[in-house]
Order: structure tokens, then C-alpha cells, then sequence
């Protein structure tokens, strides 16, 4: 029996209200990279709207020989980043695309 692998992307939108400055949106963003790839192990990297000051996109790439697994997984990550963004910003779009 042959394992195919398969790969997970997360194409988050986040919009950060009570960030003044790009400095406040970096820190917030910085930290939400850092946790999400120590507890979930998975790539992240910030994409697009880096001028913007209240709003970031961010991806997040996972692989797995498991779909289930993947879209499990991608579900509790979008959980993790809602409750990580509690009183600093919101999860206003997302993209969840498995193959």
C-alpha cells in the first residue's frame, strides 16, 4: 500500500483594532508566528498587508500522509489563532485548501 502525501494551507485574514502603529501589529503577529509553530509545528509566515497597521494575512503550511489529519488539525488551528487574538484583533476570513 502506497502513502501519498498531502499538504494543508491556511490562508488566514486577521484584522488588529487596537493596533496604533506597525510596531503594535508586528509584535501581535510575531507572537501569534512563534506559538503556532511551537505547538503546532507547522510553517507560518506573514503574506500580505505588511503596511498595513490593522490588518495582516498570514499562512500556514502542514504535511501529512493523513487528510483527516490535515483537516483536524487546520480546524484547531483557526480555534488556536481565535483565542490567541482575544482582545487584540479578530480572524476575519479564512481559506482552508487540503490536497
Amino acid at each position: 500500500m502506497e502513502n501519498r502525501t498531502h499538504f494543508a494551507v491556511l490562508t488566514l485574514e486577521i484584522f488588529i483594532p487596537s493596533s496604533h502603529s506597525l510596531k503594535d501589529k508586528r509584535t501581535v503577529i510575531k507572537s501569534l508566528k512563534a506559538k503556532l509553530r511551537n505547538k503546532f509545528n507547522i510553517s507560518v509566515t506573514e503574506s500580505a498587508y505588511h503596511e498595513k497597521w490593522q490588518r495582516a494575512q498570514i499562512v500556514t503550511a502542514e504535511v501529512s500522509t493523513d487528510k483527516k489529519y490535515l483537516d483536524s488539525s487546520s480546524q484547531k488551528i483557526i480555534s488556536f489563532i481565535e483565542y490567541q487574538l482575544t482582545g487584540y484583533g479578530e480572524l476575519i476570513s479564512q481559506e482552508i485548501v487540503i490536497q
